[in-house]
């Protein structure tokens, strides 16, 4: 449960709701899941919020902001390019795969070109992969996704995709002043 979009973004508010009242009762076992959701609303924890569609990312954006909290990435973000703009105002990262599309309902608007066009926005983009094997050759993977930009005339530089695999993730993780 629940079962449905709408029921889930209902359940995600009410949960923030729970978590911006929290308080930790002294002598009392803390319940970690609000103890969690708590640090998030306070800005103390990243937002990393597992997203395929532009209208849900749109819709998380909202949620998020009336808690006065953004996330700092979607991932899988197969729709990203279609909110780029947006997802650069917010200052928010995408992370999404070099090629991947079609094997569900949530990948059939992905483009190739979806890691270009968000990098052209101004959007953080960090490549990954739900693969074993194409995981241990993101830089192969970032080169198809600059290829894919180039095919449909963005100019992405090396020094751009590399960011894709390295300065990028750890900015999302929250991790890019230890590496």
């Amino acid at each position: 449960a629940p079962s449905s979009r709408m029921g889930e973004v209902a359940l995600l508010r009410q949960r923030l709701e729970d978590a911006r009242v929290w308080k930790a009762e002294p002598g009392k076992a803390p319940d970690l899941e609000l103890r969690a959701l708590r640090q998030l609303v306070d800005g103390e924890l990243l937002i990393q919020n597992h997203c395929y569609r532009a209208d849900e990312m749109l819709l998380r954006l909202d949620l998020f902001g009336e808690f006065g909290v953004r996330p700092r990435a979607f991932h899988h973000a197969t729709e990203a390019y279609k909110i780029a703009a947006e997802l650069a105002a917010a200052g928010v990262g995408a992370v999404v795969w070099a090629d991947w599309w079609g094997i569900k309902l949530e990948l059939f608007d992905a483009v190739p070109a979806n890691a270009a066009l968000l990098a052209r926005a101004g959007v953080r983009v960090a490549l990954h992969s739900d693969s074993p094997y194409d995981v241990q050759r993101l830089n192969q993977q970032a080169a198809f996704a600059m290829a894919a930009g180039r095919r449909v005339g963005l100019t992405v530089q090396p020094d751009e995709a590399i960011r894709w695999i390295t300065a990028n993730p750890a900015w999302i993780l929250g991790i890019d002043e230890q590496v």
